[in-house]
């Protein structure tokens, strides 16, 4: 795999944790 490619996976790849992170925490807020 090159390196551009693994950048863009991991970029992605820590765009959805956040995203993911940011849902836990206002589902969590929310109760």
């Amino acid at each position: 795999m090159n390196t551009f490619v693994k950048d863009k996976f991991y970029e992605t790849r820590n765009q959805l944790f956040e995203e993911i992170t940011l849902l836990s925490d206002a589902q969590f807020n929310r109760k």
